[in-house]
């Protein structure tokens, strides 16, 4: 259910409920899928809109109580999968947060989209959850599309930053607590409309060749993630 209230031309807000039914296909230790995710979902939010909708920004705040959450049990493996994490049901799961978010056109040819987001995530005794995921992320990416001798050239820049995360692991000395820190990875493009059938594009990710761990503790491992990448790509259209 849901409810949208225009203010003016420029602004309007709204508000929204939500019944959670979520299948999961997370299994407890003696390998039982668990069941479906329940609860409910609250937001409320305002959004606006200038310039003929060439620029919009949109806030947002939320909450949701979920039943059934499943949260991965540190160390412990399906019975018999060695290879197969082992998690457990969580009642009255608690997930508040905000987003912030602006896109839209500076000039006619350039283009700028960020967000910002933000949650906290705790269980029926107030202790966080699911710690591996980011509670603070931001994304930025820009384009500028030149007119001129370089009309048809396209370049665009970006960073995605998230914040410190951490869970659980076995270790032979026990229960260990292992973490990642806060990182930035900044991305690339270029393109160039040699005509109005034919295009190419270079991405480069990962830029500056970021270090990271993409994930910690999962079946008690550090995976690094995505080194610097290119990729060129010609496009036709008839």
């Amino acid at each position: 259910a849901g409810l949208v209230y225009d203010i003016n031309r420029n602004f309007s807000v709204y508000t929204s409920f939500t019944e959670i039914f979520t299948q999961q296909n997370s299994r407890s230790e003696d390998g039982r899928l668990l069941d479906p995710i329940g609860g409910q979902s609250y937001e409320a939010g305002v959004k606006g809109s200038w310039f003929d909708s060439r620029l919009n920004a949109a806030a947002a705040i939320y909450k949701s109580k979920q039943d059934g959450l499943a949260e991965a049990i540190p160390g412990v493996t399906v019975i018999g999968q060695e290879d197969l994490q082992a998690y457990r049901a969580v009642d009255g799961a608690e997930v508040e947060g905000y987003e912030l978010e602006v896109a839209g056109k500076i000039t006619d040819n350039w283009n700028l989209t960020a967000s910002y987001t933000e949650y906290d995530a705790e269980d029926a005794k107030g202790k966080p959850m699911n710690t591996s995921h980011p509670r603070k992320m931001f994304k930025a990416f820009t384009s500028y599309n030149f007119d001129g001798v370089l009309s048809g050239l396209t370049i665009g820049g970006g960073a995605n930053w998230q914040d410190s995360i951490y869970r659980s692991a076995a270790s032979p000395n026990g229960t260990v607590v292992v973490s990642q820190g806060s990182y930035t990875v900044a991305n690339l493009m270029a393109r160039y409309q040699f005509d109005q059938h034919l295009s190419a594009q270079i991405n480069v990710t990962n830029a500056f060749d970021k270090k990271y761990y993409e994930q910690v503790g999962f079946y008690s491992q550090g995976w690094w993630g995505e080194p610097r990448k290119a990729v060129l790509t010609l496009k036709y259209r008839y």
